[in-house]
């Protein structure tokens, strides 16, 4: 390597033609945030690779879709690009599944500080600085077509730093012994690092989390490089919006009041943690025995989010409530599955069904013949293991609920 200190950000995922989804309803003050949060994202990657003075700027894929993201988006793009070539900064863009160069509009040239990487067929850059060789820049557009070998990226015998740049999904194994520096990957929307040491291959993930399952911090990824040759990475977030998970487990002796103490210590610690953004938040409690037939069938979980979403939701930086759950316990005591009863009857069943994990649930199998040939049919056949599972165990929870007759107290 030349002994120069070298400075980039690295980003991908954007996917500026998809809104945040997953939520049962769109609450009202919430609304512009929604649609604006990924373009916000965006921005922030932008100003992160300015006020960072990077040498350069990669984007690793599915950035937006041409054909489906409407001229809000291209227009976007084309601003923040304008805004690189305004400051000499030079945009290495290689694309995914969904921005193929191909089909990017011939209508709307692509100011000259952008370079993109041709599909199926690795090409090699070199980035000048001062008009100085810099760094080695190797990159392939990702096509259905072809798939990318890591032993087509080969060094060209300099010691310049090396990067390559490429979408899809790739191993450590595979990447490690070739002759790259820092492998800048896209395709994943969740932030992961392959290896970090000597080299570095990483994913920056999207920088905006847009379903409840892209929990935590989202942003583009800081790669600064010493003298030495020692690479670092660092998280800038981005997100201005961000899922959360909070899983709480509750004494089985709870009261309403002890829970309500309970959950409001632990938003008031959401809360803090989120600082400025606005945080969705998913409610996940075990335990509670005492409340559980309220929680599930009694209206009590209701009231618990709209208690919520009144005192947390409409704040400046709000922290709303989408759902409040109680999760179904892991095992039923033994001698409920051995009743001669109705209740025993139905929980051997359900243990039957978990016995046969490889099998999917076809539930379409229960309802009326015009249904199942509708889209409900198509939906409702279940073959993931762990939303199998769970789907039993709330099944087998209803069921103990419903036929055993217990009402549930609460003090």
């Amino acid at each position: 390597m030349s002994g120069e200190m070298i400075r980039f950000v690295h980003a991908s995922d954007f996917h500026l033609e998809l809104p945040l989804s997953g939520l049962p309803d769109v609450p009202e003050p919430l609304r512009d945030l929604l649609i604006d949060a990924p373009y916000q994202a965006a921005t922030r990657v932008f100003d992160a690779a300015i006020l960072e003075h990077a040498d350069f700027l990669l984007l690793s894929g599915d950035i937006l879709d041409p054909l489906t993201s409407g001229p809000r988006a291209l227009a976007f793009l084309l601003e923040q690009f304008e805004r690189c070539a305004a400051r000499g900064l030079a945009v290495y863009w290689a694309g995914g599944r969904i921005d193929a160069p191909e089909a990017w509009p011939a209508t709307v040239p692509l100011p000259p500080n952008i370079h993109v990487f041709p599909t199926g067929k690795l090409e090699e850059i070199t980035h000048l600085r001062e008009d100085q060789s810099h760094a080695s820049i190797m990159g392939i557009s990702w096509s259905e077509r072809l798939r990318i070998h890591a032993s087509e990226f080969r060094g060209d015998g300099t010691e310049r730093f090396r990067v390559a740049i490429a979408y899809g999904n790739f191993d450590a194994a595979s990447l490690s012994p070739q002759p790259i520096h820092y492998w800048a990957l896209g395709g994943e929307h969740q932030r992961r690092t392959l290896f970090s040491t000597p080299f570095a291959a990483h994913y920056p993930g999207t920088p905006q989390g847009r379903t409840p399952q892209e929990t935590g911090a989202h942003g583009c990824t800081l790669v600064s490089v010493d003298t030495e040759g020692k690479i670092r990475t660092q998280l800038l977030p981005t997100d201005s919006l961000r899922w959360h998970e909070e899983v709480v487990h509750v004494s089985d002796s709870a009261t309403r009041a002890d829970l309500e103490r309970l959950v409001r210590d632990r938003m008031q610690t959401v809360v803090a943690d989120a600082g400025e953004r606005t945080v969705l938040v998913r409610w996940q409690l075990t335990g509670a025995e005492r409340l559980a037939s309220a929680l599930r069938h009694g209206g009590l979980a209701n009231e618990f989010c709209e208690m919520l979403r009144t005192e947390y939701g409409r704040r400046r930086n709000p922290a709303w409530t989408y759902s409040f759950e109680l999760e179904p316990p892991e095992s039923l005591p033994q001698q409920w599955y051995e009743e001669d009863s109705i209740l025993g009857d139905f929980l051997r069943a359900v243990q039957l069904q978990e016995s046969g994990r490889s099998e999917p649930l076809r539930l379409a199998n229960y309802l009326a013949d015009a249904q199942a040939m509708g889209v409900y049919g198509r939906a409702l056949e279940v073959s993931d293991p762990a939303s199998r599972l769970k789907l039993l165990r709330e099944a087998a929870s209803l069921g103990v609920d419903l036929l055993r007759g217990e009402a549930a107290s609460e003090a």
